[in-house]
C-alpha cells in the first residue's frame, strides 16, 4: 500500500502524525536471526523497523537512521509533539515517570539523547545493551530443557552471551569468555535494573 493510501486508511490524511514500529502480524516465528522468535531478547526478537511520518517535524524524510531507540520512546515523543506535559498525578494518584526519551532530536536531524543502557526481560529471556555491547540470555525448551516461561527456573542457571553490536548484529560470535569483566559489570547492571522494576 502506498504511503498516502496507508495514511488515509489510518484516518490521518496528510496532516497527522503516524509512528509505527514494524510488527509481525501473522506469526511470532518471524525473525531476522535463525531459530529466534519475537518473544526473545536476541536481535531477531527485539530489533524491528520503525517508521515515522510527522509533517513539519521531520527535517529530512526518506532516510534510514541507525540510532538505537526503544518502544518506550514513543510516549515521550508524542508528549513533546503535542506540546503537553506528562502528569505526575492522575485521578489523585501518583503515576510512574516516563522512562523513554523523545525522538524529536532524531526527527530534527541530530543525535538522540540516548541511554547509558537499555534493558529487556520477558520470561527467562533477558538482555542489556550498553554502547556497542549487548549481553543476552534467551533460553527455550528445545535448546536447553529449561522452562522458558518459568523465570524462577533459570535464575540460578542463567548463561549470558556477549556480542559486539557494531560488527555482529546477527549475534553469531559470543565474546563472553573473552571479556568476562564486561559480562560481570553488565550482569550486575541488569540485576539492579530488574530489582528496580520489581518494586514498580
Amino acid at each position: 500500500m502506498k504511503r498516502r493510501n496507508f495514511l488515509k486508511a489510518l484516518g490521518l490524511g496528510m496532516t497527522g502524525t503516524a509512528i509505527y514500529p514494524g510488527l509481525a502480524l501473522t506469526s511470532n516465528q518471524i525473525s531476522n536471526k535463525p531459530n529466534i522468535i519475537l518473544i526473545m531478547a536476541d536481535e531477531g526478537g527485539i530489533a524491528t523497523p520503525f517508521i515515522a511520518y510527522c509533517p513539519g517535524m521531520i527535517k529530512e524524510g526518506g532516510k534510514i537512521i541507525h540510532q538505537v531507540c526503544h518502544v518506550m520512546d514513543i510516549m515521550a515523543t508524542c508528549v513533546e509533539i503535542s506540546g503537553t506535559e506528562y502528569p505526575d498525578f492522575y485521578n489523585n494518584q501518583s503515576i510512574l515517570p516516563l522512562e523513554g526519551k523523545s525522538l524529536m532530536p532524531i526527527f530534527q536531524g541530530t543525535q538522540s539523547q540516548g541511554y547509558e543502557a537499555l534493558y529487556w526481560q520477558f520470561g527467562s529471556s533477558c538482555a542489556i545493551r550498553k554502547g556497542k555491547w549487548k549481553l543476552v540470555c534467551s533460553h527455550i525448551n528445545s535448546r536447553t530443557g529449561i522452562d522458558y516461561f518459568n523465570d524462577s527456573d533459570v535464575k540460578s542457571m542463567r548463561q549470558w552471551e556477549l556480542y559486539d553490536m557494531q560488527i555482529d548484529r546477527t549475534e553469531t560470535n559470543n565474546l563472553a569468555h573473552k571479556y568476562p569483566e564486561i559480562v560481570k559489570q553488565m550482569t550486575q547492571a541488569w540485576v539492579e535494573w530488574n530489582k528496580r522494576m520489581q518494586k514498580k
